[in-house]
């Protein structure tokens, strides 16, 4: 489990190497991520840097960021690109956030965040 969350999360690893090692599951470092970041900038950052490694729930956590405007203005367009990043990654909490923010955009709004998700896949998750 520890392989895995090298391979797919080296953003957060450093913080929860040690939370690992004890051998707390998946759903304590979950928890324990939710609690150390209380959705602040930094958590912005972090979770930046997962989901430039294509990690969906990085993708997932950036969309609530924006969304609920925590650690940067609340910007739908920005929620629902990564949400429909992560969807695209196959983590379904991704569509449903997506789907529900949808209800809150002009269909202008929607096309942007459309074309924005794509452009972002094409330069493999960097600078988006």
């Amino acid at each position: 489990m520890l392989h895995q969350c090298r391979v797919r999360g080296r953003a957060l690893l450093g913080m929860f190497e040690s939370f690992w090692l004890v051998g707390h599951s998946l759903g304590d470092c979950t928890r324990m991520v939710k609690v150390l970041f209380k959705i602040t900038k930094k958590a912005l950052h972090w979770y930046k840097k997962a989901a430039e490694q294509n990690y969906a729930l990085g993708q997932y956590n950036l969309g609530l960021l924006y969304v609920k405007g925590q650690g940067a203005s609340r910007n739908y367009v920005r929620a629902h690109m990564w949400w429909n990043i992560a969807a695209s990654d196959g983590y379904s909490n991704g569509k449903k956030g997506r789907d529900i923010v949808e209800k809150k955009m002009t269909p202008e709004a929607i096309n942007k965040a459309q074309s924005l998700a794509r452009e972002c896949v094409k330069k493999k998750y960097k600078d988006c």
